[in-house]
């Protein structure tokens, strides 16, 4: 019996025509609600106009606290309910969904970091353990001479504009100083970020390019750029073929993971070079580290925290014994620098950023600030006892953090069948905790999108399900205390000197969207001295 062309060119067709309309994920969460899917495409479409967390915002307050989503070929049940978002957080300590296209040794190197890698095991627990250390209140104390010199050195920097009448784009300019507290007080590196003034970065991170001299500073920042921009799937479908291939045929990722490290297109190799680059600064930094080891200089550490500059050597001497069993390779510590430096530079730069935004569009709320700071003293230096006597500005903080939190949401896989809301969720399941949504929902936030700080004043602003912008459970922010450290601190010493005014045509801010949320062109602001 021979089979014709025509007939075979007709099946493979109709199996295509079926396996857009993805009947058994259909049928396996009809019981579901949420937007009506395209074929093939299901509600890409929505997700990428509208960017993701606005899209599952909108989804939310139509269809309710749980619903699916089809992201190509791939549901994914988002939890936009406080009581619920915990609960999966809670639950579940694996995350997944890679982080980029690339599988094989290039993705499992990727695993090596915190943040991506699988949760609840012996390796995680170590990992976990290590930067608690890193976080811990002795650590934080000994961090604070750096955190307050690069805080000068930024007010410093405001100094020339102040005086000139010139806009600064204020955003860069925190991510200048949060990676050089990251690289001096965690990783010992002077990190002269601040030195030269601020250079912009290109707005679209595929116009970065690596120049052979640029230093740690400039490496750091521009890996981190491309990075947060190269590992979402959404915000890359325009610009890798690799990511439309993962995304609308999830089945052939671990085939097509493989050709994307062999054969990558332009945007994979732009990643791949990032990558690469932060892996040699790593990589020289751990050489150095043991070298000097071996030579004796190794920091001395107190009972309970680490002196500044000490997280190589805290990794390098780690002997997990009592988690992993075995110390940690150098690939796993380079992963651990790379997340440090990137993760640290990007999230707490935005929080500082959108701070000063919304203080520039609230003057009552700035007036109050000023008001807390001027009690302490306009010259008075913030030391680690001092981080509590600011209870007004931590509360601008969280209020900026509520409406604009960096990671707008949490993924995690059903590690069982769990029950949200009376809708039954099935094991292995991607979940997605939309803290962006939860945040900003009237249910839980009278007139959300104001920006009132005495709301969450008090030793229960913040206590609820309902603010969870660092996630919950045991994957939460491992390095909110130093986030908050830099904030605070940070933020005082700038506004001892100054205060802010918007450009015209940023209200409201236009958003970008992708592993985490920031300002799509910058914060543009004009500097102005206190009297």
């Amino acid at each position: 019996m021979s089979v014709s062309w025509g007939s075979i060119i007709i099946f493979l067709t109709v199996a295509l025509i079926l396996y857009g309309w993805r009947p058994l994920q259909r049928w396996k969460y009809r019981n579901i609600p949420g937007p009506r899917p395209k074929w093939m495409f299901g509600n890409l479409a929505d997700i990428v106009r509208l960017g993701r967390p606005e899209a599952f915002h909108k989804w939310a307050l139509e269809y309710g606290p749980v619903f699916k989503v089809f992201q190509g070929g791939t549901v994914i049940v988002v939890v936009a309910d406080a009581a619920g978002a915990r609960a999966v957080n809670m639950r579940n300590h694996s995350r997944g969904i890679s982080l980029s296209n690339f599988a094989g040794a290039e993705e499992q190197r990727e695993r090596l970091g915190i943040i991506p890698a699988d949760g609840g095991g012996p390796y995680w627990q170590a990992l976990r353990q290590a930067w608690q250390t890193m976080f811990h209140p002795e650590s934080l104390r000994q961090y604070m001479g750096f955190i307050n010199m690069s805080s000068e050195r930024c007010a410093d920097a405001l100094q020339p504009a102040c005086e000139s009448g010139d806009t600064v784009e204020v955003w860069r300019l925190m991510g200048c100083l949060t990676s050089e507290i990251v690289g001096s007080a965690a990783l010992g590196i002077e990190l002269d970020a601040l030195g030269a003034g601020v250079a912009p970065l290109p707005v679209d991170p595929s116009d970065i390019t690596f120049q052979p001299n640029d230093d740690a500073a400039a490496v750091a920042q521009k890996v981190a750029a491309i990075v947060f921009a190269g590992t979402s799937a959404i915000t890359s479908l325009s610009k890798s073929p690799y990511s439309v291939i993962h995304t609308l045929f999830p089945e052939l990722r671990p085939l097509v993971g493989r050709i994307a490290f062999l054969l990558p297109d332009q945007s994979s190799q732009r990643l791949l070079q990032a990558r690469a680059r932060m892996r040699d600064l790593c990589g020289a930094l751990i050489s150095e580290t043991r070298g000097g080891m071996k030579g004796g200089a190794v920091p001395p550490r107190g009972p309970r925290g680490l002196p500044s500059g000490a997280f190589v050597h805290h990794l390098l001497r780690a002997d997990n014994r009592q988690s992993l069993g075995r110390p940690f390779t150098d690939a796993e510590i380079s992963a651990q620098i790379s997340m440090f430096m990137n993760a640290g530079y990007e999230t707490t730069a935005s929080a500082l950023a959108f701070t000063i935004y919304h203080l520039a569009n609230n003057p009552a709320a700035e007036s109050r600030l000023l008001e807390e700071i001027d009690a302490f003293g306009r010259t008075a230096v913030p030391t680690f006892n001092n981080l509590k006597q600011f209870p007004y500005l931590s509360a601008c903080i969280d209020e900026s953090l509520r409406i604009h939190p960096p990671a707008p949401g949490t993924v995690r896989a059903a590690r069982q069948e769990m029950l949200i809301n009376g809708f039954r969720i099935p094991c292995g399941t991607y979940l997605y905790a939309t803290l962006y949504s939860i945040q900003r929902n009237p249910q839980y936030w009278d007139d959300p999108l104001d920006y009132r700080p005495e709301r969450l004043l008090g030793p229960n602003g913040t206590s609820g399900p309902s603010w969870a912008p660092f996630g919950d459970g045991g994957r939460s922010c491992v390095g909110m205390k130093l986030a908050y450290a830099e904030a605070v601190v940070g933020l005082v010493r700038v506004y001892q000197r100054f205060t802010f005014r918007l450009t015209p045509g940023q209200v409201p801010l236009k958003m970008k969207y992708g592993l985490t949320i920031s300002p799509a062109a910058g914060i543009h602001v004009k500097v102005h001295p206190r009297t």
